[in-house]
Parts: C-alpha cells; sequence; structure tokens
C-alpha cells in the first residue's frame, strides 16, 4: 500500500520541499537512537521503526523524479485531515517527560468538548447523499441510462446530456488532478458530438483547499473545450459537502431541461 508520507511528516501534501526537510530535521531529533538511548526496548524499537520511515520519506520526497512519481500513485489513498493527530505517537513517554508530567484529572472543569463524527461515518453519509442525488435526477423529464465512466462514482446519460458525479473528502491541488483528467476525460470522448451535449461533471467534497489554484485549474479544464464542431457544453459543480454551497465552472447551454438539471444539482438535490 502507498503510504502517506506527507502524512508521517505532519504537513499538507504537496508541501515545499523546505517544508519537508524541516519537518524531517524536527521529527529526526526526537526519534534519534541517542535521544532515547535511556528508555526501554519498546520505546527504543519504536524510535528505530518511526526512523526508517522517515528516512524514506525524505529520500522519495526529496529527489524530484522519485517525488513525480509518487504523486502519481498518492491518489491511491484517502487524504488524511490536515489537523488529524500525528501517527508518530510514542507508546511510552520519555524520562524527561516523565519528571515534567502534570496531572491535570482533577483540575479539569466545565463542559466536555463535543465529540467529533467519525471519518467513516461522514464518508457512508456523503455516499448516501450521491444515491439519493443520482435516484432524484432519474426522476427528471429525461431518458436516463447508467453509464461507465472510470474516475467518477456513477454517471447517467440521456440523449444530450451527461452527468458524472465523485465525491472527495479533501479537494486540494493534488487532487484535483484526478478530477482534471476525469473532466478532460468526459469531454474527449465526445469531441465528436453532432448534436449539443452537455458534460456536466459534479464534484462534492468537504474541505476545499488551496481554493484559488484548484478553481483556475478546475475553470481550465472546461474552458474553451467545446468539441471538434463546437457541440460541446462542459459544465462543472463544486458541491461543498457541510454547507451545500455549489460553484459552477462553465456556461450552460440554454436548453431548459439541462438547466434543469444544473438547477437541481447544485442545489444539492434539494427542492
Amino acid at each position: 500500500m502507498v503510504k502517506d508520507y506527507y502524512f508521517l511528516l505532519g504537513l499538507p501534501r504537496g508541501a515545499p520541499l523546505a517544508e519537508v526537510k524541516a519537518a524531517y530535521r524536527r521529527l529526526a531529533a526526537q526519534y534519534h537512537p541517542d535521544k532515547l538511548a535511556a528508555e526501554g526496548p519498546e520505546a527504543q524499537e519504536e524510535a528505530h521503526t518511526r526512523m526508517l520511515e522517515l528516512n524514506e520519506a525524505i529520500a522519495i520526497l526529496s529527489d524530484p523524479a522519485r517525488r513525480d512519481q509518487y504523486h502519481e500513485m498518492l491518489d491511491l489513498i484517502p487524504e488524511h485531515k490536515p489537523d488529524e493527530p500525528h501517527p508518530f505517537t510514542r507508546v511510552q513517554p520519555t524520562a524527561a517527560e516523565k519528571e515534567e508530567a502534570v496531572d491535570f484529572s482533577a483540575a479539569a472543569t466545565g463542559p466536555l468538548p463535543p465529540l467529533e463524527e467519525p471519518e467513516g461515518g461522514r464518508t457512508l453519509l456523503r455516499e448516501e447523499e450521491g444515491r439519493k442525488l443520482k435516484d432524484g435526477l432519474s426522476r427528471l423529464p429525461l431518458k436516463w441510462r447508467e453509464v461507465k465512466c472510470p474516475g467518477w462514482q456513477w454517471a447517467l446519460q440521456s440523449a444530450g446530456t451527461l452527468v458524472a458525479y465523485r465525491h472527495l473528502e479533501n479537494l486540494s491541488l493534488l487532487s484535483v488532478r484526478t478530477v482534471v483528467r476525469g473532466v478532460e476525460a468526459l469531454i474527449e470522448e465526445r469531441k465528436l458530438a453532432l448534436r449539443p451535449t452537455a458534460v456536466i461533471a459534479m464534484v462534492s467534497y468537504e474541505r476545499l483547499m488551496d481554493s484559488q489554484a484548484v478553481q483556475e485549474q478546475l475553470q481550465a479544464a472546461v474552458r474553451g473545450k467545446r468539441g471538434w464542431l463546437k457541440m460541446v457544453h462542459p459544465v462543472l459543480i463544486l458541491h461543498e459537502g457541510k454547507t451545500h454551497r455549489s460553484h459552477l465552472l462553465g456556461v450552460q447551454p440554454d436548453d431548459l431541461d439541462i438547466r434543469r438539471v444544473v438547477h437541481y444539482l447544485g442545489r444539492g438535490g434539494a427542492a
């Protein structure tokens, strides 16, 4: 399985090399064998494992060619949240940490913070919302049939309209490359269209990172892509799952039925 070296270093994906090196030096100092020489075998073994992972991460991320190859594979694993706890958590505290430790158990006052929804539960919720969106779309006055589109969770097609949908936990500069390739593939397959054809791609997400750069890349993916006979009308809908706000990229056709489809998707299936 592909490792998320950025997450191991406590960094967002695509972090600059200077930040990668700084994070490596900080963690290497923390887990260097000399640092834990006075600790037990368990802590020393864990430090050795962590140092192997850190050395592996810096070797790949500091080499431009290997880093580019790694980025191509990084899409295969889910993206962690930026505020997710760092995976390098020692099983045992160091001797110095034990001396400095303070028991706050009796000092805690006030209500406990609310429990956060587990990541898996949120993902399942969004998948269910995607299915409901698909079911609602199929009831609009168009003769839909389901089609397979690589990189998309589902796709419906009618005589002059294609709708493709996928959900991402985080939409960032790294994950956007997958979306761009998916949108361009949808348009490319219909570049020979002899009649007006709407290609509507909808991407829902939990968090939008690198907002301006992401939207610029996505806008470029649909701008001017009209097919050989200028019959293709690409539209990209970005939908934030938490707030149900949408952003439309591209120019939707004048066809009333297609505008209804875009309106329905833009509202996230809301009436």
